[in-house]
Order: C-alpha cells, then structure tokens, then sequence
C-alpha cells in the first residue's frame, strides 16, 4: 500500500521490490519477522487484514548475514463502509498489489511547480 493509504478488504499481498538477496521479511506493527516467497522477479507475503491502522517495514538478508531495513509505511484497513470514499479495495489474488522498495518505503516527493510568467 501507498504511505496512509485505506484499504478495504480481509486480504492483501505485499509486493517487496529486492535486490536478488538470500531473503526478504516483512514486519507488521513491530511483530515478528515473516519470511516472504519469490517469483516473478519480486518477494511477496499474503496477509489476512486486521481492522485498523497498521506499519509495513521490509528487510533483506544477503548471504553474509547484511540486513537492508526499510523505513515503515503506515497505512489503515477497514472491513465496512465507514471509511472514506478514497479507500481502496484490496486486491484481488490475480492482481499485482501496489510495490514496496525495501529501502524507499516513503511517499514520493510532491514535484515542484515552475512559476508562470
């Protein structure tokens, strides 16, 4: 997901983008690490969504043991209609999930807007 995007839905798939690496994790909300599997040239890991506000954060672990640590990304989940109407359905299993960049897991910068003459 985006940085403080909604989703609605009872499952998501993170799609961490990698370096090839030995292994990537996920955490969420500071819990235990959770390996992620490989295909397709990216790690993913398949995550029943709880209610609420959450934190993703990605490592990657070379084979000399090196971890990469993301900076977190917050985002919400909401199972009812009670959020706003910019949230976003999760997506369905055949559908590639927004990506997560171990490393870069931050809002994109706003672009700078060139003053009119």
């Amino acid at each position: 997901p985006q940085q403080d995007e909604v989703l609605l839905g009872e499952s998501y798939t993170f799609r961490v983008s990698a370096p090839e690496t030995a292994r990537v994790e996920v955490s969420l909300d500071g819990g235990p690490w959770l390996e992620c599997r490989a295909s397709v040239g990216f790690w993913w890991y398949d995550w029943a969504c709880a209610a609420g506000k959450h934190a993703l954060t990605a490592r990657t672990i070379d084979a000399a043991g090196e971890e990469a640590v993301s900076a977190p990304r917050r985002f919400q989940v909401g199972h009812d209609t009670t959020f706003p109407a910019t949230a976003k359905a999760a997506p369905k299993a055949r559908k590639a999930p927004a990506a997560a960049k171990v490393g870069s897991l931050k809002k994109p910068a706003a672009k700078k807007k060139t003053p009119k003459a």
